[in-house]
């Protein structure tokens, strides 16, 4: 089969660059419906593409000073959802059914919250939702939370007196919108917003034909540019002074992943060329 070998690379609006090679057929084929689960190593395979196209995601829509939100449900929000979610499976469902129904369930009180938050005032915010039920260290599941990125509402938000929670421009909080339980927040930094992508993927656990987060319509999708290349088998090579955030490759170097932020620009300090004018004579 005759291959060629291509290179992909990502601009993030926050100056993250992501380089990707792989060899890809001349030719292709449509790739046929899913029809069988994945195995384990595959749905590893799909979480750490899904940690990087969200933290493409992130990177470029995202910005020091907007919002970080985790809910959770209080005892009795908990048991309500719960007990609703479970009413419509026969009793010996298997306990996998349960969960996922369960996860259903939170997804729409989730979409709910963002809908109220439109209403009160946050229309056209750009917001990324990620449903969790499992430890992201250690694999076991926990209680189903959320984790929701919101684009300018840190600075649209004001603090109340205390500083411990964000007024919404009617003058509610997060947490009076949300109503279930709990609304902790915390302001993004500058910087790479790479890391975040990886702790939020790693907290949702693996359901079949389920996304692992949903965007708002209105993200701006990141510029890439596409090459073939002819030499194949060398490490990339990033620019000397850069941070390195990550370094993926094969044995043969074949197919390979970089990340890094490229050092800052220099500012060209003005003066006089020698030897010509302004003219250039």
């Amino acid at each position: 089969m005759r291959v060629k070998y291509m290179e992909r690379t990502y601009t993030a609006k926050n100056g993250v660059i992501e380089k990707v090679r792989f060899a890809a057929p001349v030719s292709t084929r449509l790739r046929s419906s899913k029809t069988k689960r994945s195995t384990p190593r595959k749905q590893e395979s799909n979480k750490n593409q899904a940690i990087h196209i969200l933290g493409r995601v992130l990177n470029n829509n995202f910005s020091a000073g907007d919002l970080l939100l985790t809910l959770t449900y209080d005892e009795d929000a908990y048991d309500k959802m719960r007990k609703a979610a479970l009413a419509e499976l026969p009793q010996n469902a298997h306990r996998e059914t349960r969960l996922n129904a369960l996860m259903d369930a939170a997804d729409k009180a989730a979409k709910r919250f963002l809908r109220r938050l439109k209403d009160n005032g946050m229309r056209g915010a750009k917001t990324v939702l990620v449903t969790a039920d499992m430890d992201g260290t250690t694999g076991e599941l926990v209680r189903v939370h959320h984790h929701l990125v919101i684009a300018g509402a840190g600075t649209a938000l004001e603090r109340t007196e205390s500083g411990m929670l964000l007024k919404l421009p009617n003058g509610r909080t997060l947490a009076d919108v949300w109503g279930q339980g709990s609304a902790d927040w915390e302001l993004l930094r500058a910087g790479s917003y790479s890391k975040l992508a990886g702790y939020l993927i790693r907290q949702v656990r693996h359901r079949a034909n389920r996304k692992r987060y949903t965007c708002s319509r209105n993200m701006e999708p990141i510029e890439y540019a596409e090459r073939e290349i002819a030499a194949i088998g060398q490490e990339i090579r990033v620019p000397a002074g850069s941070v390195v955030e990550e370094r993926q490759k094969s044995m043969d170097c074949v197919a390979q992943y970089v990340r890094y932020i490229p050092p800052a620009k220099k500012e060209k300090r003005g003066g006089h060329k020698r030897g010509g004018g302004a003219d250039g004579v």
